[in-house]
């Protein structure tokens, strides 16, 4: 009655799977992603196991048949006591992402006009790529809130949680963080309620426990 494999379904007219399957769970994430969020543009982090591959296959290929974009994936493997390496990549790309839907840049913030005027246009370019890679090195900093990824999807085991959550707030995006049924935990959730606000969790269950039903059902 759990089993969430893909194709268990298929195996032969007898086989009825009663707990959505991995393709479906990524599929439905997606359809809500962008149809009802209206995302754009996603990042994903996902174990490079059978189940993170599926659930991020079927999510990523969802969200491009809808019209949005995968900018990136993010893999990793065994448990992930350190995952900073992968939020390094997903600031690398928030960054390019910021670059390409900025303004240019305002050459007078780095080089003074009254500076330029006594300067040779080859003295300039080189003052003016000096102060620019300065400037990129400054902002290139998890004190820079990151906003041009809409959303990122955590497919993720609920014992990885204890090292994904922390880690996501250190890195500092502002994204509308989506989780699998892994994250259905309300100990952790309330443990980690501050790195993760406003995240949305997609479930094939859910336990009314204020619900008459269940209270008749327990009792």
């Amino acid at each position: 009655p759990t089993a969430a494999g893909n194709g268990i379904a298929g195996i032969n007219e007898f086989v009825f799977q009663m707990s959505p399957d991995y393709e479906t769970r990524g599929k439905a994430a997606a359809q809500y992603a962008a149809d009802s969020l209206r995302l754009q543009t996603f990042a994903t982090i996902s174990p490079a196991d059978p189940q993170g591959k599926a659930l991020t296959d079927a999510f990523t290929a969802e969200v491009e048949k809808r019209g949005a974009e995968v900018v990136t994936q993010v893999w990793y493997s065994g448990v992930p006591e350190d995952p900073s390496e992968q939020f390094k990549h997903l600031r690398k790309v928030g960054f390019q992402l910021r670059e390409q839907y900025s303004p240019p840049l305002d050459t007078s913030e780095f080089v003074s006009d009254s500076l330029r005027s006594t300067l040779s246009d080859s003295e300039f370019v080189k003052l003016l790529d000096e102060r620019v890679e300065e400037y990129r090195e400054k902002i290139d900093s998890t004190e820079i809130t990151l906003k041009h990824i809409d959303g990122m999807y955590f497919p993720i085991r609920n014992s990885d949680i204890d090292y994904i959550a922390p880690q996501f707030a250190l890195y500092n995006f502002d994204t509308q963080v989506l989780g699998n049924v892994d994250w259905y935990d309300e100990q952790k959730l309330q443990q980690y309620a501050s790195y993760i606000d406003s995240m949305i969790i997609f479930s094939d269950y859910y336990i009314p426990e204020t619900d008459n039903s269940y209270q008749q059902f327990v009792t």
